[in-house]
């Protein structure tokens, strides 16, 4: 299994949840998609962003509006959503220049929309909550302060709030059944691009977007909101035999690899129901090897080792790979098929290599046949 921290940039740019390329005539795109209700409102607001040029379908046919969306792809489509290209000339501390969205990093720190996390860094490879697209939004629209009496009765983090408030008063996004908002969970690709809809037309981007009329605070706090460790290190059940031995852990990968593992055991459990019974036994060794790494997190054990989890739990990664190659051809397609459709990229990108032996590339490759 390969360090979850990378993730295959060929791969980011070939579907970047469908993102179009400036350079490609709008012809060759669908405007038509087999998953969308082109009479709901949802529908019109894809169709027409496709139209613009902003967006664009899968080669399948379908549009994948339950797709999430990370930090930096919603990058990309605020920049061409709204016309920035202007880049900041400092970047953030863990985006490199080969990163594939470099660029479009560099012109949201610009337009002022995204201003990172106290520690410097832009985190795009994170999946976006409402509450962050609301903070975005907020600003990209520079929304005015406008009174929302209604109750919101489920969780927005207090650092949200204001921001949440604003594109409910500014009729950008609105309640759901029983007053809720959903604010701590994902935002979909079709959510995200109602949103920018409203916004191009009920909204004109400010003539000075890099000073926001809101505190240019981060879209979310440095910590995480559930952190998965204490902020002071546990004492070991056991103590080691060795302390003097023991590697010095370094707090910043530690807390990013919790992150992500922490996404990709969410993943796994919200689209489960997706998968057969042999399916989801096989994806829930590897959910139940994640957690147990998550437990050695606690511990202070250091996660973000390269090949930490399949070194460690050998036994358990090879017995679902066993499961996988019990399988006919015909039932192997249809679950890669099925991980490609339904599971984000960092789930992608490590059973690509643990249970398939091929890369990402060949993975989707296979599937064309």
């Amino acid at each position: 299994m390969k360090k979850i921290l990378s993730l295959v940039l060929i791969f980011a740019m070939m579907l970047s949840y469908g993102v179009v390329n400036a350079n490609v005539p709008l012809a060759s795109y669908t405007l038509t998609f087999n998953d969308v209700d082109a009479n709901s409102a949802q529908g019109e607001a894809i169709l027409k962003l496709v139209e613009m040029g902003i967006l664009a379908g899968y080669g399948d046919g379908t549009f994948r509006p339950d797709n999430f969306l990370t930090r930096a792809e919603l990058c990309k489509i605020i920049n061409l959503a709204f016309n920035y290209t202007e880049k900041a000339e400092e970047g953030f501390s863990d985006v490199k220049s080969d990163d594939w969205f470099y660029d479009y990093a560099l012109v949201a720190k610009k337009a002022g929309y995204i201003t990172g996390y106290e520690d410097g860094t832009f985190r795009g490879n994170n999946q976006l909550t409402r509450q962050e697209a609301c903070a975005i939004i907020s600003r990209v629209a520079n929304l005015k302060d406008v009174t929302f009496t209604d109750k919101i009765t489920d969780k927005v983090d207090e650092w949200a709030v204001l921001y949440v408030n604003k594109v409910l008063g500014n009729k950008i996004m609105s309640l759901e059944a029983n007053g809720t908002f959903r604010a701590t969970e994902k935002i979909t690709r079709g959510e995200l691009v109602s949103v920018v809809y409203v916004t191009i037309n009920n909204s004109t981007k400010p003539s000075t977007p890099s000073t926001p009329s809101t505190p240019t605070t981060p879209s979310r706090p440095s910590t995480p909101t559930t952190p998965s460790r204490p902020s002071t290190p546990t004492t070991p059940s056991t103590p080691s035999a060795k302390p003097s031995t023991k590697p010095e852990i370094d707090e910043d990968k530690q807390e990013e690899m919790v992150d992500n593992i922490k996404l990709l055991v969410d993943d796994i459990e919200t689209n489960l129901k997706r998968f057969t019974p042999d399916e989801k036994e096989i994806l829930n060794i590897i959910k139940d090897a994640m957690e147990d790494t998550l437990k050695d997190a606690k511990k202070d054990i250091a996660i973000y080792e390269e090949n930490y989890v399949t070194k460690t739990y050998k036994k358990d990664i090879n017995n679902a790979k066993a499961k996988y190659d019990a399988m006919s051809e015909v039932d192997k397609g249809g679950f890669r098929n099925r991980i490609i459709t339904y599971l984000s990229t960092y789930v992608i990108e490590e059973l690509s290599n643990t249970l398939f032996g091929m890369s990402i590339e060949d993975l989707i490759e296979s599937q064309k046949d």
